[in-house]
Protein backbone atom coordinates (compact mmCIF):
# COMPACT_ATOMS: atom_id res chain seq x y z
CA UNK A 1 0.00 0.00 0.00
CA UNK A 2 1.30 3.50 -0.95
CA UNK A 3 1.60 5.70 2.14
CA UNK A 4 3.37 8.84 0.79
CA UNK A 5 4.26 10.92 -2.25
CA UNK A 6 7.14 10.28 -4.57
CA UNK A 7 9.67 12.99 -5.26
CA UNK A 8 8.27 13.42 -8.78
CA UNK A 9 4.75 13.94 -7.42
CA UNK A 10 5.99 16.55 -4.95
CA UNK A 11 7.89 18.41 -7.67
CA UNK A 12 4.87 18.36 -10.00
CA UNK A 13 2.58 19.57 -7.23
CA UNK A 14 4.89 22.45 -6.32
CA UNK A 15 5.22 23.40 -9.98
CA UNK A 16 1.42 23.34 -10.44
CA UNK A 17 0.90 25.52 -7.39
CA UNK A 18 3.53 27.98 -8.68
CA UNK A 19 1.85 28.14 -12.12
CA UNK A 20 -1.55 28.77 -10.55
CA UNK A 21 -0.14 31.43 -8.23
CA UNK A 22 1.66 33.18 -11.12
CA UNK A 23 -1.43 33.07 -13.36
CA UNK A 24 -3.58 34.43 -10.54
CA UNK A 25 -1.12 37.27 -9.92
CA UNK A 26 -0.97 38.17 -13.64
CA UNK A 27 -4.76 38.04 -13.92
CA UNK A 28 -5.16 40.19 -10.82
CA UNK A 29 -2.69 42.75 -12.15
CA UNK A 30 -4.44 42.85 -15.54
CA UNK A 31 -7.82 43.29 -13.86
CA UNK A 32 -6.40 46.05 -11.67
CA UNK A 33 -5.02 47.91 -14.70
CA UNK A 34 -8.29 47.46 -16.60
CA UNK A 35 -10.19 48.66 -13.56
CA UNK A 36 -8.00 51.80 -13.45
CA UNK A 37 -8.92 52.59 -17.06
CA UNK A 38 -12.62 51.82 -16.46
CA UNK A 39 -12.65 54.11 -13.43
CA UNK A 40 -10.92 56.90 -15.37
CA UNK A 41 -13.51 56.67 -18.17
CA UNK A 42 -16.35 56.76 -15.65
CA UNK A 43 -14.83 59.75 -13.85
CA UNK A 44 -14.32 61.72 -17.06
CA UNK A 45 -17.85 61.06 -18.33
CA UNK A 46 -19.33 62.01 -14.94
CA UNK A 47 -17.30 65.21 -14.83
CA UNK A 48 -18.34 66.20 -18.35
CA UNK A 49 -22.03 65.70 -17.65
CA UNK A 50 -21.67 67.52 -14.33
CA UNK A 51 -20.04 70.49 -16.08
CA UNK A 52 -22.79 70.53 -18.70
CA UNK A 53 -25.50 70.43 -16.02
CA UNK A 54 -23.93 73.29 -14.05
CA UNK A 55 -23.56 75.34 -17.24
CA UNK A 56 -27.19 74.88 -18.21
CA UNK A 57 -28.23 75.93 -14.73
CA UNK A 58 -25.97 79.00 -14.90
CA UNK A 59 -24.41 78.00 -11.60
CA UNK A 60 -22.41 80.97 -10.23
CA UNK A 61 -23.53 82.80 -13.39
CA UNK A 62 -20.83 80.97 -15.31
CA UNK A 63 -19.93 78.41 -17.92
CA UNK A 64 -18.32 75.23 -16.59
CA UNK A 65 -15.70 72.95 -18.06
CA UNK A 66 -13.36 70.02 -17.54
CA UNK A 67 -9.57 70.03 -17.84
CA UNK A 68 -7.55 66.79 -17.88
CA UNK A 69 -3.86 66.85 -17.06
CA UNK A 70 -1.43 64.08 -16.08
CA UNK A 71 -2.55 62.74 -12.72
CA UNK A 72 -5.47 65.13 -12.20
CA UNK A 73 -8.81 66.19 -13.66
CA UNK A 74 -10.44 69.51 -12.75
CA UNK A 75 -14.09 70.50 -13.00
CA UNK A 76 -13.89 74.29 -13.15
CA UNK A 77 -16.01 77.43 -13.38
CA UNK A 78 -15.18 79.80 -16.21
CA UNK A 79 -14.82 80.12 -19.97
CA UNK A 80 -11.28 78.69 -19.90
CA UNK A 81 -9.12 76.79 -17.43
CA UNK A 82 -6.46 79.49 -17.31
CA UNK A 83 -8.96 82.21 -16.35
CA UNK A 84 -11.20 80.06 -14.12
CA UNK A 85 -12.49 80.84 -10.62
CA UNK A 86 -10.02 78.60 -8.78
CA UNK A 87 -12.02 78.74 -5.53
CA UNK A 88 -14.70 76.58 -7.20
CA UNK A 89 -12.34 73.89 -8.54
CA UNK A 90 -13.42 70.28 -8.02
CA UNK A 91 -10.50 67.90 -8.63
CA UNK A 92 -10.22 64.15 -9.12
CA UNK A 93 -7.12 61.99 -9.30
CA UNK A 94 -6.27 60.23 -12.55
CA UNK A 95 -3.82 57.27 -12.29
CA UNK A 96 -0.40 58.28 -13.56
CA UNK A 97 -0.43 55.23 -15.84
CA UNK A 98 -3.21 56.86 -17.85
CA UNK A 99 -2.71 59.73 -20.29
CA UNK A 100 -5.24 61.84 -22.16
CA UNK A 101 -5.04 63.09 -25.75
CA UNK A 102 -7.39 64.62 -28.28
CA UNK A 103 -9.64 67.03 -26.38
CA UNK A 104 -8.13 67.65 -22.95
CA UNK A 105 -10.16 70.76 -22.11
CA UNK A 106 -13.85 71.22 -22.82
CA UNK A 107 -16.15 74.06 -21.77
CA UNK A 108 -19.94 74.02 -21.94
CA UNK A 109 -21.73 77.30 -22.71
CA UNK A 110 -23.78 78.90 -19.98
CA UNK A 111 -27.53 78.26 -20.39
CA UNK A 112 -27.29 76.16 -23.60
CA UNK A 113 -24.77 73.63 -22.33
CA UNK A 114 -23.28 73.35 -25.82
CA UNK A 115 -19.62 72.20 -25.90
CA UNK A 116 -16.81 74.46 -27.04
CA UNK A 117 -15.78 71.80 -29.58
CA UNK A 118 -16.73 68.38 -30.88
CA UNK A 119 -14.19 65.60 -31.03
CA UNK A 120 -12.64 62.69 -29.19
CA UNK A 121 -11.07 62.29 -25.77
CA UNK A 122 -8.61 59.38 -25.82
CA UNK A 123 -7.69 57.84 -22.46
CA UNK A 124 -4.68 55.54 -22.80
CA UNK A 125 -3.28 53.07 -20.27
CA UNK A 126 0.39 52.41 -20.99
CA UNK A 127 -0.20 48.64 -20.96
CA UNK A 128 -3.92 47.86 -21.31
CA UNK A 129 -4.64 50.13 -24.29
CA UNK A 130 -7.06 53.01 -24.80
CA UNK A 131 -10.70 54.02 -24.62
CA UNK A 132 -12.25 56.78 -26.74
CA UNK A 133 -15.06 59.14 -25.82
CA UNK A 134 -16.73 61.11 -28.63
CA UNK A 135 -18.46 64.40 -27.81
CA UNK A 136 -20.77 65.66 -30.55
CA UNK A 137 -21.80 69.23 -31.31
CA UNK A 138 -24.70 69.20 -28.81
CA UNK A 139 -22.69 67.63 -26.00
CA UNK A 140 -23.80 64.00 -26.17
CA UNK A 141 -21.03 61.61 -25.11
CA UNK A 142 -20.54 58.14 -26.60
CA UNK A 143 -17.73 55.62 -26.44
CA UNK A 144 -16.46 54.77 -29.91
CA UNK A 145 -14.01 52.29 -31.41
CA UNK A 146 -12.96 54.90 -33.94
CA UNK A 147 -13.64 58.51 -34.63
CA UNK A 148 -16.91 59.16 -36.48
CA UNK A 149 -17.45 61.74 -39.20
CA UNK A 150 -17.03 65.21 -37.73
CA UNK A 151 -17.94 68.51 -39.38
CA UNK A 152 -15.61 71.42 -38.70
CA UNK A 153 -16.55 75.01 -39.42
CA UNK A 154 -13.94 77.38 -40.85
CA UNK A 155 -12.06 79.38 -38.23
CA UNK A 156 -10.64 81.89 -40.72
CA UNK A 157 -11.20 82.85 -44.35
CA UNK A 158 -10.64 85.78 -46.70
CA UNK A 159 -10.63 86.92 -50.33
CA UNK A 160 -7.33 87.99 -51.93
CA UNK A 161 -7.73 90.84 -54.43
CA UNK A 162 -4.96 91.32 -57.00
CA UNK A 163 -6.08 94.81 -58.01
CA UNK A 164 -5.90 95.89 -54.37
CA UNK A 165 -2.96 93.81 -53.17
CA UNK A 166 -2.64 95.26 -49.67
CA UNK A 167 -6.36 95.25 -48.86
CA UNK A 168 -7.62 92.76 -46.30
CA UNK A 169 -11.06 91.29 -47.02
CA UNK A 170 -11.51 88.90 -44.13
CA UNK A 171 -14.84 90.15 -42.83
CA UNK A 172 -16.96 89.91 -45.97
CA UNK A 173 -19.89 87.51 -46.29
CA UNK A 174 -18.58 86.04 -49.57
CA UNK A 175 -15.37 84.35 -50.69
CA UNK A 176 -14.55 85.31 -54.26
CA UNK A 177 -12.80 83.22 -56.91
CA UNK A 178 -12.53 85.36 -60.04
CA UNK A 179 -10.44 84.75 -63.19
CA UNK A 180 -10.20 88.00 -65.08
CA UNK A 181 -6.72 88.83 -66.29
CA UNK A 182 -3.32 89.71 -64.93
CA UNK A 183 -3.79 92.38 -62.32
CA UNK A 184 -7.47 91.68 -61.59
CA UNK A 185 -7.75 88.07 -60.42
CA UNK A 186 -9.26 87.09 -57.08
CA UNK A 187 -8.44 84.05 -54.97
CA UNK A 188 -9.72 82.88 -51.60
CA UNK A 189 -8.17 81.28 -48.54
CA UNK A 190 -9.80 79.18 -45.81
CA UNK A 191 -8.52 77.48 -42.67
CA UNK A 192 -9.79 75.10 -39.99
CA UNK A 193 -8.61 74.22 -36.48
CA UNK A 194 -8.10 70.45 -36.19
CA UNK A 195 -6.43 70.15 -32.78
CA UNK A 196 -9.21 67.94 -31.39
CA UNK A 197 -8.21 65.06 -33.71
CA UNK A 198 -5.49 62.87 -32.12
CA UNK A 199 -2.17 62.94 -34.03
CA UNK A 200 -2.30 59.14 -34.34
CA UNK A 201 -5.61 59.25 -36.23
CA UNK A 202 -5.82 57.67 -39.67
CA UNK A 203 -7.83 59.99 -41.90
CA UNK A 204 -10.08 57.89 -44.12
CA UNK A 205 -11.92 60.81 -45.69
CA UNK A 206 -11.71 64.61 -45.65
CA UNK A 207 -14.01 66.71 -47.81
CA UNK A 208 -13.90 70.50 -48.08
CA UNK A 209 -17.31 72.00 -48.90
CA UNK A 210 -18.17 75.52 -50.08
CA UNK A 211 -21.68 76.88 -50.75
CA UNK A 212 -22.16 78.87 -53.95
CA UNK A 213 -23.68 82.34 -53.56
CA UNK A 214 -23.17 83.96 -56.99
CA UNK A 215 -21.81 82.99 -60.41
CA UNK A 216 -21.14 84.02 -63.98
CA UNK A 217 -22.73 80.72 -64.97
CA UNK A 218 -19.90 78.88 -66.70
CA UNK A 219 -18.31 75.54 -65.86
CA UNK A 220 -14.83 76.03 -64.44
CA UNK A 221 -12.14 73.84 -62.91
CA UNK A 222 -11.52 75.20 -59.42
CA UNK A 223 -8.34 74.08 -57.65
CA UNK A 224 -7.44 73.77 -53.98
CA UNK A 225 -3.79 74.24 -52.96
CA UNK A 226 -2.28 73.77 -49.49
CA UNK A 227 -0.96 77.05 -48.11
CA UNK A 228 2.68 77.15 -47.02
CA UNK A 229 2.55 80.25 -44.83
CA UNK A 230 0.71 81.07 -41.61
CA UNK A 231 -1.92 83.79 -41.70
CA UNK A 232 -4.88 85.25 -39.87
CA UNK A 233 -8.21 86.52 -41.11
CA UNK A 234 -7.16 90.09 -40.41
CA UNK A 235 -3.80 90.07 -42.21
CA UNK A 236 -4.54 88.03 -45.34
CA UNK A 237 -3.89 90.05 -48.51
CA UNK A 238 -2.86 89.36 -52.08
CA UNK A 239 0.69 90.44 -51.35
CA UNK A 240 1.07 88.20 -48.27
CA UNK A 241 -0.57 84.99 -49.50
CA UNK A 242 -1.38 84.86 -53.23
CA UNK A 243 1.76 82.89 -54.09
CA UNK A 244 2.34 81.05 -50.80
CA UNK A 245 0.96 77.65 -51.77
CA UNK A 246 2.07 74.28 -53.11
CA UNK A 247 2.39 74.36 -56.92
CA UNK A 248 0.50 71.10 -57.38
CA UNK A 249 -3.20 71.28 -56.54
CA UNK A 250 -4.34 69.07 -53.66
CA UNK A 251 -7.71 68.66 -55.37
CA UNK A 252 -9.75 70.04 -58.27
CA UNK A 253 -13.43 69.92 -59.09
CA UNK A 254 -15.60 71.02 -61.99
CA UNK A 255 -17.91 73.72 -60.70
CA UNK A 256 -20.96 73.94 -62.96
CA UNK A 257 -24.09 76.05 -63.02
CA UNK A 258 -27.12 73.80 -62.46
CA UNK A 259 -29.64 76.64 -62.07
CA UNK A 260 -29.38 76.17 -58.31
CA UNK A 261 -26.76 77.54 -55.96
CA UNK A 262 -25.34 74.34 -54.45
CA UNK A 263 -22.52 72.96 -52.32
CA UNK A 264 -19.27 72.11 -54.12
CA UNK A 265 -16.67 69.80 -52.65
CA UNK A 266 -13.00 68.83 -52.87
CA UNK A 267 -11.27 65.68 -51.56
CA UNK A 268 -8.46 66.90 -49.29
CA UNK A 269 -7.82 63.63 -47.40
CA UNK A 270 -4.07 63.68 -48.03
CA UNK A 271 -3.65 67.23 -46.78
CA UNK A 272 -5.68 66.65 -43.63
CA UNK A 273 -3.69 63.51 -42.80
CA UNK A 274 -0.50 65.56 -43.07
CA UNK A 275 -2.00 68.39 -40.99
CA UNK A 276 -3.06 66.01 -38.23
CA UNK A 277 0.14 63.95 -37.96
CA UNK A 278 2.33 67.05 -38.16
CA UNK A 279 4.19 66.23 -41.36
CA UNK A 280 2.87 69.49 -42.85
CA UNK A 281 1.81 72.65 -40.96
CA UNK A 282 -1.92 73.30 -41.03
CA UNK A 283 -2.12 76.65 -42.80
CA UNK A 284 -5.33 75.78 -44.63
CA UNK A 285 -5.90 76.20 -48.36
CA UNK A 286 -5.84 78.70 -51.20
CA UNK A 287 -8.60 78.21 -53.79
CA UNK A 288 -8.35 79.59 -57.32
CA UNK A 289 -9.46 79.03 -60.88
CA UNK A 290 -7.16 76.38 -62.36
CA UNK A 291 -6.75 78.52 -65.49
CA UNK A 292 -6.87 82.20 -64.64
CA UNK A 293 -7.77 83.53 -68.08
CA UNK A 294 -9.75 86.59 -69.16
CA UNK A 295 -13.14 84.86 -69.06
CA UNK A 296 -14.42 86.57 -65.88
CA UNK A 297 -16.25 83.27 -65.20
CA UNK A 298 -16.35 83.83 -61.48
CA UNK A 299 -17.71 81.77 -58.61
CA UNK A 300 -18.50 83.29 -55.22
CA UNK A 301 -19.01 81.19 -52.08
CA UNK A 302 -20.35 81.88 -48.60
CA UNK A 303 -17.73 82.88 -46.04
CA UNK A 304 -17.86 81.97 -42.37
CA UNK A 305 -19.55 85.33 -41.82
CA UNK A 306 -22.19 84.36 -44.39
CA UNK A 307 -25.27 82.17 -44.10
CA UNK A 308 -23.55 78.90 -45.10
CA UNK A 309 -19.97 78.86 -43.74
CA UNK A 310 -17.30 76.60 -45.25
CA UNK A 311 -17.32 73.05 -43.88
CA UNK A 312 -14.64 70.38 -43.57
CA UNK A 313 -16.06 66.87 -43.04
CA UNK A 314 -13.53 64.39 -41.67
CA UNK A 315 -13.82 60.66 -41.00
CA UNK A 316 -11.00 58.87 -39.19
CA UNK A 317 -10.02 55.79 -37.24
CA UNK A 318 -7.65 55.39 -34.31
Amino acid sequence: MKTGFTLIEIVLTVALVAIIATSTAVLSLTLLRTNDLDNAVTSVVSALYRAQTLSRAGDHDSAWGVNIQPGIMTLFSGSAFESRNQSLDQTSDIPTTISASGITELVFAKTTGLPSSAGVIVLTHNIVGDRRLFINSIGTIDEVASGPTISFGATRDATLIQSSPTTNDGAGVSLQEYPRNTGYNKRLVVGFTLSTIPPSAIITSAVLKLKETQTYGATRVVAVHALTQSWSETNATWNTLSNEFTPTASATTNVSWTRTLKWDQWDVTGDVQAFVNGSRPNHGWLIKDANEDTSEAYWYFSSREGTDPPVLEITYTL
